[in-house]
């Protein structure tokens, strides 16, 4: 079983010193974008249709491979199963709300979440620039500068 806890940061970010263990990472260099989908591929609720959109808008999503984009399809899915669920209803499923807000999280969709990984998103320029740790992990994975 694996650790417990919360997730260590990553070789570059650790301080102190690291057994030669500990500093080796495996690395996967990927060339190419990732392509964004145009839409969810099936009819929704405004709001989870809003939500989607605005996932693509969204300054983190620079970082998603093709698997978070249908983490995020998944995800909006069941959001959409939820509201038909009310709908039908009048009533709140907590157990499945919790578990779409945690999976939002995983997405980093809230502020929240993305203060916990130390990503901020800089609109203030007029356009979302990733700043500081992001910039960084960035340049670590291309090894390039822009």
């Amino acid at each position: 079983m694996g650790a417990r806890g919360p997730l260590s940061k990553r070789g570059p970010v650790k301080a102190g010193h690291r057994t030669k263990e500990e500093l080796e990472v495996d690395k996967l260099d990927v060339i190419g974008p990732v392509e964004r989908p145009e839409d969810l591929g099936f009819d929704a609720h405004p709001l989870v249709v809003d939500f989607f959109e605005s996932l693509k808008e969204s300054g983190q999503s620079a970082f998603y491979e093709p698997s978070d984009w249908q983490a995020a399809r998944f995800v909006c899915f069941q959001m959409n199963e939820h509201i038909k669920y009310m709908t039908k209803t009048s009533k709140v499923n907590s157990n499945s709300f919790t578990s779409i807000w945690s999976a939002m999280n995983d997405l980093l969709a809230t502020e929240g979440s993305r203060r916990r990984v130390k990503l901020e998103i800089d609109r203030s320029q007029g356009e979302a620039e990733v700043v500081d740790f992001m910039a960084a992990y960035k340049e670590m994975l291309t090894g390039s500068q822009e």
